[in-house]
């Protein structure tokens, strides 16, 4: 025993030298420093709609709405709640504009301190320049100084974290994240209202919901969490919430706001805090992330988390959009993102074609041997002209196709090479099948997955190609077979590809790992922050929109919105964690009329009719993935999810569920939607830009709405008087 916890102490101290050194880019270093000096005492600002001030020595920002009279705080002001019943110490950390969490990387502990304003001694200071409020903080207990600048919008305020602002000049702590306005909307259990957060399509917490009372306070990592490696990697479900929007929202009563990360999005999360006997107060909030924490996989008789030496570099900035009274629910907060981006430039509307089917056809997959793997075919390029050939002569003029598993190796066969597989018709084959989806007017994209690296095909260098943790361990699955490429590897990979798929006649790229996994990389010499990667994944798009007619992509992050022209594989609801009262479409409120977006596959959805219920609410377009031959072949390769298939087994079914979506809201494509409600058990109703209603009841019995019926589990669409 002795002799084993020896091994574990070495390989503790192994780690922490190792996240002590890095290479020059991430050495631990004083930002240059943009402090307001003391003695300055600035604090407040206002424009024609607000009034925002900094009080109690800067503890405290209250913002007061001219027009309305109405209050907000970064302390509680939710008139059910009292504030003087609580501990000191609740009461100092409820009064706090913010809460920071710091640790002793040289400990090599992982301990974080999480410590509010005013549990620290501190002086601060503030200075107006322009239209900003900048108001610096020396926090003398940890050693680190920052500086928050607010600024007044005509629905809102912003407040910035500016990077070079933050100073670590203490000798013993190092500066791990930034709460701001940790309880701005907090609320009691017993006030009316809810928290929407993106977990999934959107999710809603209802404060009289007692479920949530008591549970751990959980945070969403935006765009996905890769210290959670193992989930990350798996092929199956994962047990992680997506989180593709960064963005929040809090209704309390009949006024709210909706919160945008605009600035360090990446690197941020969203926590919800859960009401206890201690405090009895929910809250919402955005947190910014500066160093993060990766477990150490070698140490298996607890968790020790390791830190980089070096702050997560860029300014971080939270955007408060007020709702106006009345319009506080998630549907106006769904409009309110959505004016947000087109603000941004987004561009929504517009002729998108006709109203399409979206199919993938799984061409092959390789099952593994244990001396030689063997090609699994479940399509050859003949009869996917077939399928192909049918489907459009039954009247599916939409028809958009996807080919996978079509390159020597099938399906995962990454590192992805060129070579087009020659028992399902090799270059040939695809050319002619190319040629006839061409005169049939049937665009067809390639699919490719640009990180995913599998051990047992080779090709790429487990020291200089693949996405290093943290803590420098190889970030990959439970069994070490596969691994993601880094960015720089994964466009270059990208490049070739195209450049040999160019001289075919596709419309396009279906591309994996762009929007799903946001997978910034440590590796010494190939470090890549999750903003750089985005960066890298927006180049990409963008250069690709230019010289192909169809872009799609599995997974829907907010980074891509703008570049692709479908989004595949959108959750239809959220993970299901205790707290969360029910999900909503809020995802699909805010892309609806931008892109076009997929759930599930129908064929694997369980109950199609069901699913074309939800397809109808969602506003999704219509997804199969099917194969010519049955998909018995398949039980022991690595895609055995895919579970029923066949070709001819399916087709009366999609061609009929088609037609109807087409029929009843393929002109709904390029609207907007305005809001969604839940008008009873299992009763539905979405209302378009045009002023068209799709009513849905999943009810076995009929339901009447407005003066309206809905047959049992059907829908009904009224036109609008704009149609």
């Amino acid at each position: 025993m002795k002799i084993k916890r020896l091994i574990q102490v070495l390989l503790l101290m192994i780690t922490v030298f190792l996240c002590a050194c890095g290479d020059s880019k991430n050495e631990r270093k004083t930002a240059t420093v943009s402090y307001v000096s003391e003695g300055s005492s600035d604090s407040r600002i206002e424009n024609e709609r607000y009034e925002l001030s900094l009080e109690e020595n800067y503890s405290v920002m209250i913002l007061r709405d001219k027009v309305t009279g109405e209050i907000w705080s970064s302390s509680p002001t939710d008139e059910n709640f009292d504030r003087e019943s609580l501990n000191p110490l609740w009461q100092k950390r409820t009064s706090s504009v913010f809460q920071i969490g710091y640790t002793n990387i040289a400990a090599g502990l992982g301990v974080i301190n999480n410590a509010a304003l005013l549990q620290m001694d501190y002086t601060a200071a503030g200075r107006l320049d322009g239209d900003v409020l900048y108001v610096s903080y020396d926090l003398l207990q940890p050693g680190i100084k920052l500086t928050l600048a607010f600024s007044l919008e005509e629905d809102g305020f912003r407040v910035k974290v500016p990077y070079e602002g933050i100073e670590e000049y203490g000798d013993t702590f190092s500066l791990v994240s930034v709460a701001v306005l940790p309880f701005m909307g907090g609320a009691a259990d017993f006030s009316e209202g809810y928290y929407l957060y993106p977990d999934g399509s959107g999710a809603i917490m209802e404060f009289q919901d007692i479920a949530h009372i008591g549970v751990s306070n959980y945070s969403y990592e935006i765009y996905g969490n890769m210290e959670k490696y193992e989930e990350m990697c798996t092929e199956f479900e994962p047990e992680l919430p997506q989180v593709m929007l960064p963005v929040y929202g809090v209704r309390i009563g009949d006024r709210g706001y909706l919160t945008v990360v605009t600035q360090g999005e990446a690197d941020s999360r969203i926590t919800i805090s859960c009401s206890t006997k201690v405090i009895p107060l929910n809250g919402i909030y955005g947190e910014f992330i500066y160093r993060r924490g990766f477990e150490d996989a070698r140490v298996k008789t607890s968790t020790v988390l390791s830190y980089a030496s070096g702050l997560i570099e860029g300014d971080r900035e939270i955007y408060y959009r007020f709702l106006e009274k009345g319009e506080a629910d998630y549907s106006h907060m769904a409009v309110n993102y959505r004016e947000y981006l087109q603000a941004e430039g987004i561009q929504y509307g517009g002729d998108r074609g006709e109203f399409p089917l979206m199919l993938d056809i799984l061409m092959g997959i390789e099952e593994e041997g244990l001396l030689f793997d063997e090609f699994k075919q479940t399509t050859s390029f003949e009869q996917a002209e077939n399928m192909m050939s049918e489907l459009a002569a039954a009247g599916t003029t939409g028809l958009q196709i996807n080919l996978k598993g079509y390159t020597k190796g099938g399906y995962n066969s990454e590192p992805l090479k060129f070579g087009i597989n020659s028992s399902i018709g090799g270059r040939g084959g695809l050319n002619k099948f190319l040629k006839a989806a061409g005169e049939a007017q049937v665009p067809v994209t390639l699919d490719m997955n640009l990180l995913n690296a599998w051990d047992r095909k080779g090709g790429f260098s487990t020291r200089t190609d693949i996405i290093y943790l943290g803590n420098y361990t190889v970030l990959t699955d439970q069994d070490k077979t596969l691994f993601l490429l880094s960015p720089e590897v994964a466009l270059e990979r990208m490049e070739k590809f195209t450049g040999k798929a160019r001289s075919f006649e596709i419309a396009g790229y279906s591309l994996s790992g762009v929007a799903d996994v946001l997978a910034y990389n440590y590796n010494d010499g190939h470090r890549y922050s999750a903003e750089e990667t985005i960066g890298i994944w927006r180049e990409m798009l963008q250069e690709l929109r230019g010289s192909a007619s169809k872009v799609t992509v599995t997974g829907g992050n907010g980074y891509v919105f703008g570049y692709v022209d479908c989004l595949k594989d959108i959750p239809g609801e959220d993970l299901g964690f205790r707290y969360t009262t029910r999900s909503v479409p809020f995802y699909q409120m805010v892309v609806h009329g931008m892109a076009d977006y997929t759930m599930k596959a129908g064929n694997l959805s369980g109950d199609l009719e069901t699913a074309m219920l939800k397809w109808i609410e969602y506003g999704c377009v219509p997804y199969f993935e099917l194969t010519y031959e049955g998909s018995e072949d398949l039980m022991h390769t690595s895609y055995n999810q895919l579970f029923t298939s066949r070709y001819d087994s399916w087709k009366e079914d999609v061609v009929g569920l088609y037609t109807e979506m087409k029929e009843a809201v393929g002109g709904l494509r390029s609207l907007t939607m305005e809001e969604h409600a839940d008008l009873s058990d299992g009763l539905y109703r979405v209302t378009y830009s045009d002023g068209t209603r799709v009513y849905v009841n999943y009810s076995s019995d009929d339901r009447e709405a407005e003066g309206i019926t809905i047959s049992a589990r059907s829908y009904k669409v009224v036109k609008g008087e704009g149609s």
